[in-house]
Parts: structure tokens; C-alpha cells; sequence
């Protein structure tokens, strides 16, 4: 299962360099939830949390809601500083909302 998983980061880490947003969701699950995927190694919420970002300003529903729990559940900060993270998750667990997530 470890192999697999290995080859389809790899294949996601591929689409997400060329942009392709939910590629940058999946890419982002797998660093955020790596046992779920069959992979041994621990998470990586720093980088979760990059393609998630990259996700959500695309409107991928799935990166807004993942992102939006991450602020609300205190396990992140919004990049900017200046946003309280309360207030960005209620932003980004509302448009998520808005498109069936």
C-alpha cells in the first residue's frame, strides 16, 4: 500500500506543478492525513496547508472546507496575519457550503 501511495504523491505532485487544482486538494489530504493514504511517515500540516490554500483560491470546495477546519479546529493560522482565524474558517466553511461540500 506504502508504494502505491508513494507513486500517486508523486503522480499528484506532477499535476499540481502544472496548476491543476485538485490535484493540490489531493496532494494536500495525503500530507495532512498520510496513514489514512498507507504511508508510514508523519504529518505535514506546513505543506497541507500550501496546497490547500492554492485549492481554495481556485474554488475547490473540498481544499476551502479542509483549510476552514484546520483554522477553525486551531491546528493553523491564515497566512496573513491580520485575519482572525475564526473568521477565516467561518469564510472558507461558507463558500464550501455554497458549492455542495
Amino acid at each position: 500500500a506504502e508504494q502505491k501511495a508513494t507513486e500517486a504523491i508523486e503522480l499528484l505532485e506532477q499535476a499540481a506543478q502544472t496548476g491543476h487544482s485538485k490535484a493540490c486538494y489531493g496532494l494536500g489530504y495525503m500530507y495532512e492525513e498520510p496513514r489514512h493514504h498507507g504511508l508510514s511517515k508523519e504529518p505535514d500540516l506546513a505543506k497541507a496547508v500550501e496546497l490547500y490554500r492554492v485549492a481554495a483560491e481556485k474554488d475547490v470546495a473540498e481544499a476551502q472546507y479542509r483549510l476552514g477546519e484546520l483554522y477553525r479546529l486551531g491546528k493553523t493560522k491564515p497566512e496573513d496575519v491580520q485575519k482572525d482565524a475564526r473568521d477565516e474558517a467561518k469564510r472558507l466553511l461558507q463558500q464550501a457550503h455554497k458549492q455542495g461540500r
